[in-house]
C-alpha cells in the first residue's frame, strides 16, 4: 500500500488554504489576471470531474463494494464529494469551516467559451480621413473605426459600462475622448486613462495591399 502523507487533520488544512487562495484569487484587481485564474480552475475542475465521474461510474456498475470502502476513507470521500459524487462527511453537520468550494455541478457548463476569429470587411483605408470616427456594425458588432498615421484603429463604439456611443468624441493624438463623459482612452490598446484598470474592447485589423481592411471580431464557436 502507499504511504500515507497526510493524516485527516492535516488534509483539512490543506483544503482550508487551498479555499483562502482561490478567495484572493477572486478579489485581483487587474480584471484579466481575474478572468484568466477563473478560467483555469473551471477547466483544472472540468479535467478532474469528468475523470473521477467516469471511474466511480465503473465502480458502481462493476464494483459497488469497492465503493464503499473508497467512501470509509475521510479524504477520498471528501474530494468525491467536492464533485458531486458522494457526499462529504462534512456535510452531515453543515460545511466545514474552510471547506474549499469547488465549481457546482450546475455551472460547469459556464466554462469560458472557445472563441474564434471572424474577419468581416470594414472598407479601403484610402476612403477614411485622418482622426475622423466611423462607427461600422461588423459581425454583430458595433465597432468605432478611425485612422491615424496611415494606421486604422477599431474599438468597441460604446464608452465602459454603458450603450452611448463614441462616434460623437474627438481624437488628440492617440487619444479618444468620450463626448458624453469627457473620458480617454488609448486608440491602440483600449485602456482607459482615467482608470488604467479598465478598456475598451479593442479589434485586431488586418489591411491589404490594395487599402482594403478587415477588422478581427472574437466570438463564441459555435
Amino acid at each position: 500500500m502507499d504511504p500515507v502523507y497526510y493524516n485527516d487533520e492535516e488534509y483539512q488544512e490543506i483544503l482550508a488554504y487551498l479555499n483562502q487562495l482561490t478567495t484572493e484569487a477572486e478579489t485581483l484587481p487587474y480584471p484579466q489576471a481575474k478572468e484568466l485564474t477563473t478560467s483555469l480552475l473551471q477547466y483544472f475542475d472540468l479535467v478532474h470531474r469528468e475523470a473521477l465521474a467516469r471511474m466511480m461510474s465503473l465502480i458502481n456498475s462493476h464494483y459497488p463494494n469497492l465503493k464503499r470502502d473508497l467512501e470509509s476513507d475521510f479524504t477520498i470521500k471528501t474530494l468525491l464529494g467536492l464533485y458531486d459524487l458522494a457526499t462529504p462527511e462534512q456535510e452531515q453537520n453543515g460545511k466545514a469551516k474552510g471547506q474549499v468550494g469547488f465549481v457546482p455541478v450546475g455551472q460547469v457548463g459556464l466554462l469560458t467559451p472557445i472563441m474564434e476569429t471572424v474577419w468581416a470587411e470594414a472598407g479601403n483605408i484610402n476612403k477614411l480621413h485622418p482622426k475622423e470616427l466611423y462607427p461600422k456594425e461588423l459581425a454583430g458588432e458595433n465597432v468605432l473605426l478611425c485612422k491615424i498615421d496611415q494606421k486604422v484603429f477599431a474599438l468597441r463604439n460604446a464608452c465602459l459600462d454603458s450603450v452611448l456611443p463614441m462616434q460623437f468624441g474627438t481624437i488628440e493624438g492617440h487619444q479618444l475622448i468620450c463626448p458624453w463623459h469627457g473620458c480617454r482612452y488609448d486608440v491602440r490598446s483600449g485602456i482607459s486613462l482615467d482608470k488604467p484598470t479598465q478598456k475598451l474592447t479593442t479589434y485586431r485589423v488586418a489591411v491589404e495591399r490594395n487599402g482594403d481592411f478587415k477588422v478581427g471580431i472574437v466570438k463564441e464557436r459555435k
